[in-house]
């Protein structure tokens, strides 16, 4: 057997601990309050590798502090620069957009809130759509909102929080018109709703988590309550139903819906229509139809 001729401390040998002492005054620049709020120059800033997530920190900081005028004065800035500065690296400005509506909304800087709705996207996300949904009815475009959400719920098919916003905005268009007999869009409001319970139920919502049991309750209270408010105004889904099967787009008008697409009209009703058998109600051959262009769509 060969013999390695090792030492004899040679496994127990032990080197020597060396002891780093600790900083103790060092303090991690993401833990100190308030680090990201000195600016210094927004422009210099956002040419650093870091100052964009620097910046946005501190319009974020300013909104959930309910500061909004300071807010939207950075995030307007933010968008500028990285509009108008060619060594800017920040690509897309939709995050901070979508924070200076809010913040827009808040202070019903309603002139404000209408142009940053309507700027042009540079990418295309389905989020967008659902914020310009809410607050397009804001600014008196409801009809807007709609197709909006129309767009958002042939993507977002399972979404019930859509067809509320449907509904609100089809409600905020009805509370702002004058009492001229033209509530069509009270029905349809009341479709909107209608819709959105259905799907909200239809989910298998774990009632043994007492969390969700308790979101569940939250939310179907909330639709519940809507639901029941359009109804003690006189609005039916069935008697949008009953005009919508015999109407035609130029019938429009004489109901108050000219400001609405009739595509955005007709697939709202097909879509509850196709859906009449998650609850067992019969369909006739012509919603059958309808149904299935939905589905086809």
């Amino acid at each position: 057997m060969e013999d390695f001729n090792f030492d004899d401390d040679v496994f127990t040998a032990s080197s020597e601990r060396k002891i780093i002492p600790l900083i103790t005054d060092y303090q991690a620049k993401d833990e100190t309050d308030g680090w990201f709020q000195d600016l210094g120059d927004p422009r210099q800033l956002m040419l650093e590798k870091l100052g964009p997530v620097q910046f946005k920190h501190a319009v974020e900081h300013d909104y959930l502090h309910g500061r909004y005028q300071q807010s939207l004065d950075k995030a307007l800035l933010y968008i500028d620069i990285v509009e108008t500065e060619d060594q800017c690296k920040v690509m897309n400005t939709r995050e901070m957009v979508e924070i200076a509506i809010h913040c827009a909304a808040r202070l019903e800087d309603w002139d404000q809130l209408k142009q940053l709705l309507d700027r042009k996207q540079t990418t295309y996300e389905v989020g967008s759509l659902l914020v310009k949904g809410r607050f397009y009815p804001m600014c008196g475009r409801s009809a807007e909102a709609i197709s909006c959400l129309v767009e958002y719920s042939k993507q977002r098919k399972r979404d019930y929080n859509v067809w509320r916003l449907m509904s609100d905005a089809c409600m905020m268009d009805y509370s702002s018109r004058p009492t001229t007999g033209k509530t069509m869009v009270l029905h349809l409001a009341h479709l909107a709703i209608v819709r959105a319970i259905r799907i909200m139920t239809s989910f298998n919502w774990r009632m043994d988590i007492p969390a969700v049991k308790q979101r569940y309750q939250k939310e179907k209270t909330c639709l519940d309550q809507k639901r029941d408010k359009i109804e003690q105004q006189g609005g039916s889904v069935d008697l949008f139903v009953d005009w919508i099967k015999s109407a035609d787009e130029k019938d429009r008008c004489s109901v108050g819906l000219d400001d609405y697409s009739w595509q955005d009209t007709m697939w709202m009703y097909r879509d509850w229509a196709a859906h009449l058998n998650d609850t067992g109600a019969p369909l006739d051959d012509d919603e059958e139809e309808g149904g299935q262009a939905v589905k086809n769509m």
